[in-house]
């Protein structure tokens, strides 16, 4: 039966085999027999050969630990981070952040929230630690209600949004072992409902609008007109 090995145990096969050419290069026990016929000096230039030996195989073996560990790295990342850019004030809002772990374990997912883009102090008010007690933790911030028992793992829902609700949320992952983060950030605006009874009355008043100058069009596609009481009718068929 042939075996098929994944690259992650052939890279860990690897740097076993080069530490242990490096304890061997850095033993003295290891040098040829001749050398025990060498005088002083000659053992003294034997030992900086096997120290620059020792050298080489750590500076390959730090290449290939680096490359294994970026090549991890690189599959960590946020799919999607939905955020609505408008709520209604007093109304519940769930945030969701979408993830890829590729071969990794999850860690920590944090919410962070801060009052604009020039606001440098984020504030964390939730945490999902799937591996440790409690789970899902809650710190309260004003404007900021969540619903512990509607929040899982990257979905949160905030209850009874108001002004103070609006803001910039961040959602950051970290994956174990390397403890790798990646974040994604998105705004919210909270509106009261005047605001919002404003906004679907402008959006008729264009749509309105727009409905107008497409009848004028029309209009003269299919008519034109004589003098200022008389219109002659054109059909096309």
């Amino acid at each position: 039966m042939t075996m098929i090995r994944s690259p992650s145990s052939m890279v860990i096969t690897t740097i076993k085999r080069i530490m242990y050419r490096i304890m061997m290069a850095t033993n003295p026990t290891t040098t040829t027999s001749t050398t025990l016929y060498c005088n002083k000096k000659c053992l003294k230039i034997n030992n900086q050969i096997n120290m620059m030996i020792a050298s080489i195989y750590l500076i390959i073996l730090i290449f290939v630990m680096n490359l294994f560990f970026v090549q991890g790295l690189s599959d960590v990342r946020v799919v999607a981070l939905n955020v609505p850019s408008q709520v209604r004030k007093g109304t519940e809002v769930e945030l969701s952040c979408l993830y890829d772990l590729g071969n990794a374990s999850l860690y920590s997912l944090k919410w962070f929230y801060r009052t604009n883009d020039t606001d440098l102090d984020e504030q964390e008010f939730f945490r999902y630690t799937p591996t440790i007690k409690p789970y899902k933790q809650f710190f309260p911030l004003d404007g900021i209600n969540v619903n512990i028992n509607k929040s899982e793992g990257g979905h949160v829902v905030i209850s009874e949004t108001n002004k103070k609700t609006t803001g910039n949320y961040k959602c950051e992952i970290s994956v174990e072992g390397t403890f790798q983060t990646v974040a994604a950030e998105k705004s919210m605006i909270v509106m009261g409902n005047n605001a919002i009874n404003n906004h679907h009355h402008c959006n008729s008043s264009i749509t309105l609008l727009w409905f107008l100058i497409i009848l004028i069009t029309t209009w003269h596609n299919y008519h034109y007109w004589i003098d200022e009481n008389f219109i002659v009718y054109t059909w096309h068929l």
